[in-house]
């Protein structure tokens, strides 16, 4: 198995010390990869393929949460080929490769929609997220520099993007 220098600080000590441009133990580490790649580096250090399991086994120090919805549904899948993003709405549909393959954006579901149908597009109530549950899950990983969100959420271009299309949003700008 492959070993990781974790270091003496914990996770959070880490990051914290970095952001304020104080001296760490070592650089803090991210880590993010498609199904494909997880599998293989979990066989790579000999751990199960979960991606706790593979990011203690790398030393990752960082931790991205959200709370649970627990709203309404607020999209449908458009066909059995596609999957629909239950907050955005953002359709996707399987690309195989010789790794298996991923969920790509396509259809773009805004890409024609004028200020009438962009103004009425569900959007989910912040009411309808398990918050408790959340400060549960930040408790749980207490020790790593938990953040919350992801690229594609609450910025402009990537989640734009995916309901509307590149080209559209950068017109729209």
């Amino acid at each position: 198995m492959i070993q990781i220098y974790n270091g003496t600080l914990t996770s959070k000590e880490r990051v914290l010390r970095t952001f304020n441009h104080e001296k760490a133990d070592r650089v803090p580490i991210g880590y993010f990869a498609n199904p494909g790649i997880q599998k293989r580096v979990a066989a790579a250090l000999g751990v199960p393929a979960d991606k706790d399991s593979v990011n203690d086994a790398l030393g990752v120090d960082f931790k991205g949460l959200m709370p649970a919805y627990t709203g309404k549904p607020l999209f449908t899948a458009p066909g059995p080929e596609r999957h629909v993003h239950p907050l955005t709405g953002a359709v996707t549909r399987w690309v195989a490769n010789e790794d298996g393959g991923y969920w790509d954006y396509c259809d773009f579901p805004l890409a024609e929609a004028d200020d009438e149908i962009i103004a009425n597009w569900p959007v989910p109530d912040p009411d309808d997220f398990d918050y408790d549950g959340l400060l549960e899950k930040c408790k749980a990983y207490g020790h790593k520099a938990v953040y919350f969100g992801h690229p594609g959420i609450s910025d402009v271009m990537n989640n734009t993007g995916m309901i509307r299309g590149m080209e559209n949003i950068y017109m729209d700008l």
